[in-house]
């Protein structure tokens, strides 16, 4: 009961602050639908030669599940391009209604495939190894990364998209996340206060660093189609490049947990074993196990970046030639994000170590001296 408490109740201050904020929608309804028939024919109009594509589909869902609609394409470049279509998959499609002289015009838009089942059978699969692997500790930390998830869905996107400060936000997400996460893995005693000043160290150092050298390096942020849309449709002041320096901080959080508990449980179990080792001695040992941490660590993190921004950097790659310096190559927008990202996460595991290390001593000393 304490830790469903302890889970909700910040949910429940932050959410009322959350609730009502602006989101861009329009008047469409989706549903699913099944592609029945792919037809493509030559036609000419006005003298010019293009392809038509057909599409049958049959509704699934909504109101007039069981009917069919067609949806026509005049040329392949109208044919959405981010997904290949084929028949008998199953899709989602938009569909709305515009009101005109000649009655009612009905538009239907094709969207994704629909990969419900896959979603379905990935997450049972991962929910069954984590019980196997982890069994209560892993079912616990699901529960913490289930909170931070909330917190970030409903608190710091509905805040930030009403014009709050999203750096502002996305520290007291942190530390929330940090507050609940780790005692559910850790639990409650000296190794838990350890692993969450150590955390805490560690945000606010990335925290300084991604502020200070976006600034300095005046990064823009990454601006996509969707994220001009939002500026079009929408009257909140959204500053990019906090939102960008606001992921970063995300990006770094779950390492910065990672290293912190594992000083803390170090320490902690380091005074177990040799209750009446000095101070120094038990700082080293735990500098020296942060290090060996780190240096897997450190490596998960770059590539866990690397491999998320691949696609960018081939086109990076690609669009620029040899003759252009390095320092012009990384100074690109797009580059320069990862590159801070990186930066960011490696600083806050860095700084992580040593807090954690002589915050968990501080505290087994002043317990040993007190006894």
């Amino acid at each position: 009961m304490k830790i469903v408490l302890r889970l909700l109740i910040p949910v429940f201050i932050l959410f009322p602050l959350a609730s009502g904020a602006g989101t861009y929608q329009k008047d469409v309804d989706y549903f699913n639908a099944k592609i029945e028939k792919i037809e493509k024919s030559r036609k000419t109009a006005q003298g010019q030669p293009y392809l038509e594509t057909v599409f049958s589909l049959r509704l699934l869902s909504g109101p007039q599940k069981g009917g069919v609609k067609t949806v026509i394409f005049k040329g392949d470049e109208n044919v959405p391009d981010y997904v290949k279509y084929r028949l008998g998959d199953t899709i989602f499609i938009g569909q709305n209604t515009i009101l005109s002289d000649d009655g009612n015009d009905e538009y239907i838009t094709m969207h994704d495939i629909d990969n419900t089942f896959g979603l379905v059978t990935l997450a049972a699969i991962f929910l069954v190894a984590l019980f196997l692997v982890g069994r209560g500790r892993g079912i616990l930390s699901l529960l913490g990364l289930s909170f931070t998830v909330l917190l970030i869905f409903f608190v710091f996107v509905p805040l930030t998209l009403k014009g709050h400060p999203p750096l502002l936000l996305v520290l007291l997400v942190s530390i929330a996340a940090i507050g609940v996460t780790i005692p559910l893995i850790t639990g409650l005693g000296k190794k838990t206060l350890t692993a969450i000043a150590g955390a805490s160290a560690g945000v606010l150092v990335s925290m300084a660093f991604s502020i200070a050298f976006g600034w300095t390096m005046h990064l823009s942020g990454i601006i996509t189609d969707e994220l001009l849309t939002l500026f079009y449709t929408t009257s909140t002041n959204i500053n990019l490049r906090d939102i960008a320096l606001s992921g970063m901080i995300l990006s770094a959080l779950g390492a910065v947990i990672d290293v912190s508990i594992s000083i803390s449980s170090a320490v902690n179990e380091f005074y177990v074993v040799h209750p009446g080792v000095d101070s120094r001695t038990a700082f080293r040992s735990a500098i020296e196990v942060g290090r060996d941490n780190l240096g897997s660590m450190v490596n998960t993190l770059i590539m866990a970046y690397v491999g998320g921004a691949l696609s960018l950097i081939l086109i990076i790659y690609l669009r620029f030639d040899s003759r252009m310096p390095v320092s012009m190559i990384f100074s690109h927008n797009e580059i320069l994000v990862e590159v801070l990202r990186s930066f960011v996460g490696c600083m806050g595991m860095l700084v992580s170590v040593p807090v954690t290390a002589a915050v968990g001593v501080w505290l087994n000393r002043s317990r040993r001296q007190a006894s």
